[in-house]
């Protein structure tokens, strides 16, 4: 697996989560509820037997009461707090929102965990760990180009980092052990092994972030909402636009009458 960056995966997510529903359509409604699902491409229905629609990436949105946006269906359940009293305003808040780190937070206390909105990437901790080393090389009085160096050493399966009296550096170690044996095994493997290396004492801040990216299923549950605010808005534009036209109609039958 290719080493990534925060942003490029968050913009990897944010894109594929707004494709996923680009096509659904609202099917059914009621107080605060409304589903969302895509036309089905074979005129006899789905393997389900859901003549006209499918139900791959269905989503169900309800407002929940205590301003509280449930998402669920066939994502991951996602709950966004607090919104507002009303359903449709609620959906406006949430749907229209593009700031991930806000939208990470009302997932976090609507799912009351941390954790349900936080997933392990181990490209990313890969990447994370590239910076800490080349941080270390800084704290090292290291001159030069510290990513040119970090990279050597990485390509260097035997290597490990001498420095000023050719004495590996502790950390560094343990920095190399992390990328190239611990990264790729899980976030427990990972933290367990920079916890208990034996080597360095590392402070638990500075590590427990390492990998920890924003879990897939939180932009999935946005991405619906933010259909669902779409598809509402656009029939409401409809709507307004209808009853300027009736309004229209009306003045100029008066006009023709008085005329």
């Amino acid at each position: 697996m290719s080493d990534e960056t925060r942003e490029k995966y968050n913009d990897r997510l944010w894109r594929d989560s707004r494709e996923a529903f680009a096509n659904h359509q609202i099917r059914t409604r009621g107080e605060g509820r409304w589903t969302l699902q895509e036309r089905s491409p074979h005129p006899g229905g789905d393997a389900e037997g859901n003549k006209g629609w499918t139900w791959i990436m269905g989503a169900e949105i309800a407002h929940m009461g205590h301003r509280t946006l449930v998402v669920t269906g066939d994502i991951d359940l996602v709950a966004f707090a607090y919104g507002d009293a009303d359903p449709r305003s609620t959906v406006a808040w949430m749907g229209r929102h593009r700031d991930l780190n806000y939208i990470q937070e009302k997932a976090h206390i609507g799912m009351t965990s941390g954790k349900l909105v936080e997933a392990y990437e181990s490209g990313i901790a890969r990447t994370d760990i590239i910076d800490r080393m080349e941080d270390r090389l800084g704290e090292l009085g290291l001159d030069g180009d510290t990513r040119a160096v970090v990279a050597k050493l990485l390509e260097d399966k035997t290597s490990i980092l001498p420095v000023n009296d050719a004495h590996p550096d502790k950390e560094m170690r343990v920095w190399l052990e992390a990328y190239r044996y611990h990264a790729d095994d899980g976030p427990h493997d990972l933290f367990g092994y920079l916890y208990t290396n034996g080597e360095v004492e590392m402070e638990a801040e500075y590590i427990c972030d390492i990998g920890v990216v924003v879990a897939p299923r939180v932009f999935y549950a946005q991405a619906a909402v933010a259909r669902l605010h779409e598809l509402l808005l656009a029939e409401e534009q409809a709507q307004d636009a209808e009853g300027e036209a009736d309004d229209s109609g009306s003045e100029g039958g008066r006009d023709a009458a008085n005329g």
